[in-house]
């Protein structure tokens, strides 16, 4: 039986809406997969350090997908189900994965392919020890080398972390950097300070910042983007010439808008991985 065949026994839920329940640390997720007819491909998850994501795939084109900003109460995703036959899980947080790759199988009969780090995606990854990349990392890594064959990139993933990858011309994963990215910055000044609040998502217009929330807010952002652009020139110097520079995760936007009119915003590009990464891992070729 094949990791994604259905068991005996079990039936899809074409109609009518499934209830999962999964807990991700002390809080409650619950995802709600309804459905609405069609033929859907792949069910690709992300489950990130604060945020979860999904996306139906048929082929290479996403149909329906949402996000979840944080683990915190009760989140529902009113999730079109239709005819998925692959369901793909990517996670920095193995027991997350766990946990829903359980429920999902119990209730659906398909058996999710998951990818908890960088040797569980289908990617060479010229380091010594694969299994220490990111998930993330290697699933980025593997969308791009698919979009783009033959051209390498410098990748930035902008979320709780900021990343910087270098993917070869001949699409491997050669290594990269790591930082704290906007949020993880802004609650460690917060938290490390008596009088500084949170601060906000927004960059002030004018050369400096005229209150304390504006001061906080731009210099953060401004720093992150001056780090993310000395650490992509850095890896640039590292690969060969025409190589591009894409830029995803939660926070990408904004981080794209300050690095410059040459980067590629693709924000699905992990989803991508994962939907890729699952058919490759069981064998399959995606339309």
């Amino acid at each position: 039986m094949s990791r994604n065949e259905k068991k005996p026994g079990r039936t899809t839920r074409a109609e009518g809406c499934a209830l999962f329940q999964y807990r991700l640390s002390s809080d409650l997720l619950t995802v709600i997969l309804c459905s609405r007819g069609g033929a859907l491909e792949t069910l690709a998850i992300d489950i990130g350090n604060t945020r979860a994501s999904w996306a139906c795939f048929k082929g290479s084109a996403i149909t329906s997908r949402g996000q979840l900003e944080s683990f915190d109460g009760i989140g529902s995703v009113d999730l079109s189900w239709g005819d998925i036959e692959t369901i793909g899980i990517g996670s920095v947080d193995p027991d997350a994965c766990r946990r829903l790759l359980a429920v999902l199988e119990s209730v659906t009969g398909i058996v999710p392919i998951q990818m908890t780090n960088g040797a569980e995606v289908p990617i060479p990854i010229l380091l010594p020890d694969p299994a220490s990349v990111g998930t993330d990392r290697a699933l980025n890594a593997l969308a791009w080398s698919r979009r783009e064959p033959g051209r390498g990139a410098v990748i930035l993933d902008a979320g709780t972390a900021l990343t910087v990858d270098a993917v070869s011309n001949a699409g491997e994963f050669l290594g990269g950097w790591i930082a704290p990215g906007l949020d993880l910055s802004a609650r460690a000044l917060a938290t490390g300070t008596a009088l500084l609040p949170t601060a906000e998502r927004s960059v002030a217009e004018g050369p400096w910042g005229t209150d304390t929330s504006s001061a906080t807010s731009g210099g953060i952002a401004i720093l992150l983007a001056g780090g993310a652009r000395a650490l992509r020139d850095r890896v640039l110097g590292g690969l060969d010439a025409d190589v591009a520079t894409v830029v995803t995760g939660g926070d990408g936007d904004r981080i794209s808008s300050l690095l410059g009119p040459e980067v590629l915003h693709l924000p699905h590009l992990t989803l991508e991985g994962i939907a890729l990464g699952a058919h490759e891992r069981q064998g399959g070729v995606g339309d």
